[in-house]
Parts: structure tokens; sequence; C-alpha cells
């Protein structure tokens, strides 16, 4: 479908062969799951297009914003990271948060 799409073809097109296909070879129940991994794909790689700062907390926003090199980096408050921060622009991720620290240590730590 990704590969459709890039070629040009149109969104209602494109599942009306696919939906076609799926009846022809009779396998329509998997169409829901086809439409969910589309959907993470696409999510996956708009993601890559785009720069990202996450932060744990919004007072360290200035603090990565300087240390990443990152102005007009979009900014997501990440709860699951303890504190730091982490870039991502395209390919690039630059991590520097606690919570990859904390990992590192445990890894080195249970050798």
């Amino acid at each position: 479908m990704w590969f459709m799409l890039d070629k040009g073809e149109e969104p209602y097109v494109i599942v009306k062969k696919v939906r076609a296909t799926l009846i022809t070879r009779g396998a329509l129940a998997l169409f829901p799951h086809i439409g969910h991994a589309f959907e993470r794909i696409a999510e996956r790689n708009m993601r890559r297009e785009r720069s990202v700062v996450s932060i744990a907390r919004k007072k360290d926003e200035k603090e990565a914003r300087l240390a990443a090199d990152a102005r007009d980096a979009e900014l997501v408050i990440d709860s699951s990271l303890i504190g730091g921060w982490r870039y991502e622009d395209k390919e690039v991720l630059v991590d520097n948060s606690f919570k990859r620290h904390l990992f590192a240590i445990y890894n080195r730590a249970s050798r």
C-alpha cells in the first residue's frame, strides 16, 4: 500500500484493490489488521520527516534545545524519561536521557 501511495495512486483506489485481493484469496478477515499495520508504518515514516526533542519535564526544554542544537525541533514531553533529553532528526538519534544512562549502568553491572 505504501509503495502504491508513493507512485501517486489515490488512497480509495488502493483500498479497493487491497480489499478485492483479500476477497479473491478468502482473507477478508485480515483487512482491519492491514489498516492498523499501515497506520503504524505511516506514523513511523512521518516521524522520520521531522525533528523532535523529547524531554522529561518542561523546565528541561532550554537546556535540551541548546545541547542538541535543535531550536526549531518539535517539543515532546515524554513521561517515560526520568530526566535529560532525546533528539531525533530523520535517521539520527542523540539520546542523553537519564533512562539511557541508567540502562548502561545496569548492563555493565549485570555482566
